[in-house]
């Protein structure tokens, strides 16, 4: 008797669509703890690639581009082709996901590179051609808001469907979408590196947004899918999120690749080895990082070398340390003979330095001199931002010092006389940045000098 090859082997093939919730939940919680994993190994064995990975105009942010944009194509599309989505709810996401694709990419000025608009020049914080940027808030109320947000997301549509009478009516006229179980997981995921991802503490902002990306376009796979065919068996399968994350990535690759490249490498770099890995206590991750700076000298800057002799002493390489510092101590007082007007900046980074190398009586005079050099130039100034940039050096100064009362007061001062947001913002990240390291480097930093206004 002849026997269906094909029929046979379908019978032990099981399809996407008769796999159950569960197992379809399992396999995508599965694709997203894998990539959560894959985070966290480049972020520990790989962290320049890491650093790469979150910069300006870098994967991550194209690959939030990607998926926002994919979640507007198919949304357009599903409404087009079915009557039953042309309801708010529907219309409102799809409008919402075109409106943050241009966001990222600062509506073409990323890619174009045009000047920003007078409006935005002064008063974005990045002085970039986008919305988002004009809104600052601490990272614990940011967290807050994106748990708050993850919950609603979960769990509001769900509450709404199922009440009576004229709310049952309002939610149907609108259109509140349902998620899927099978796309909770990626939301939650999002939510977890949007507020505290366990062992992330530097471009987890970056990632999570990623993460609400894809999210956002699997529950617009999710909606074509059920609304659009109409058959439960075409619900979003087993493995529509692996799809999509093979259309994400290509065409994340092909815009990185197309664009100009990554922007601030720079400085993500110095801070991620000059303070994020060392206040997790990663020290040899900090090392490879700078390291890979020493070998690219177009990202060295003023304090690189002193940062590394700081993480070497930590992990006891004392003769590599003092060696870098003296090499950062040459490298200060060569800048300042060259560059005279930038003496502040040289003399407190040369302060600090000598500190760090039991030279404290030289490291105090270093800052006195800076103060003075600083006050003398506030004194004659009469240009608004450039008394906020002396008023920031002053701040920097005190505080490397020792003496935060003082400073605190100077950098408030140099905040709100700030004439552009950008410079404002720029120096309450500093600020949180230094202030965030506490202990890291006890014994290593300045003794508090004599005030000086």
């Amino acid at each position: 008797m002849h026997v269906d090859g094909s029929s046979s082997l379908q019978r032990h093939v099981v399809s996407p669509a008769r796999l159950g919730t569960g197992a379809i939940i399992a396999l995508n919680l599965s694709l997203t703890l894998a990539a959560y994993v894959l985070i966290l190994y480049l972020y520990y064995q790989y962290p320049v690639a890491f650093v790469y990975f979150v910069a300006e105009d870098s994967w991550a942010e194209w690959g939030t581009f990607a998926g926002c944009l994919i979640c507007f194509t198919v949304l357009l599309w599903a409404i087009l082709k079915e009557p039953a989505l042309r309801k708010p709810s529907y219309i409102l996401l799809a409008v919402a996901a075109l409106f943050v694709a241009l966001e990222e990419i600062s509506w073409g000025q990323r890619i174009f590179g045009f000047e920003s608009p007078e409006l935005f020049a002064t008063g974005n914080i990045q002085a970039e051609t986008n919305f988002h940027n004009f809104i600052t808030m601490r990272p614990e109320i940011a967290g807050s808001l994106a748990s708050l947000g993850v919950v609603l997301l979960c769990f509001l549509p769900l509450w709404l469907r199922r009440r009576r009478g004229n709310l049952s009516y309002w939610v149907n006229w609108f259109g509140v979408p349902a998620l899927s179980l099978r796309i909770i997981p990626l939301f939650v995921v999002a939510g977890v590196f949007l507020i505290d991802p366990p062992g992330v503490n530097f471009g987890a902002g970056e990632i999570g947004e990623l993460f609400a990306s894809i999210a956002f376009a699997s529950l617009a796979l999710d909606i074509a899918a059920t609304k659009v065919r109409g058959r439960g068996n075409h619900r979003l399968s087993a493995y529509s999120v692996a799809g999509l994350l093979m259309v994400l990535g290509t065409l994340t690759f092909l815009l990185v690749r197309l664009t100009p490249g990554p922007q601030g490498v720079l400085e993500r770099l110095n801070e991620f080895a000059a303070y994020s890995l060392p206040a997790s206590g990663h020290y040899e991750q900090a090392e490879d990082v700078f390291a890979y700076i020493e070998r690219n000298p177009r990202f060295l800057d003023m304090e690189t070398r002193y940062h590394r002799g700081l993480v070497l002493s930590r992990l006891g390489r004392f003769d590599q340390s003092q060696a870098t510092l003296q090499r950062a101590l040459a490298d200060q007082q060569h800048a300042l003979a060259q560059d005279p007007e930038g003496s502040a900046d040289y003399l407190r980074t040369s302060g600090k330095i000598l500190f760090a190398l039991s030279r404290r009586q030289e490291a105090t005079v270093a800052l006195r001199r800076a103060l003075e050099f600083d006050g003398q130039r506030l004194a004659v100034s009469a240009n608004p931002e450039e008394r906020v940039h002396i008023l920031w050096s002053l701040g920097k100064t005190q505080l490397a010092g020792g003496d935060v009362e003082s400073a605190m007061v100077t950098l408030v001062e140099a905040r709100n006389a700030s004439p552009n947001r950008e410079t404002e913002e720029r120096i309450r990240r500093w600020l949180r940045r230094e202030m965030s390291r506490g202990d890291v480097f006890r014994g290593l930093t300045m003794d508090p000098v004599s005030r000086h206004r």
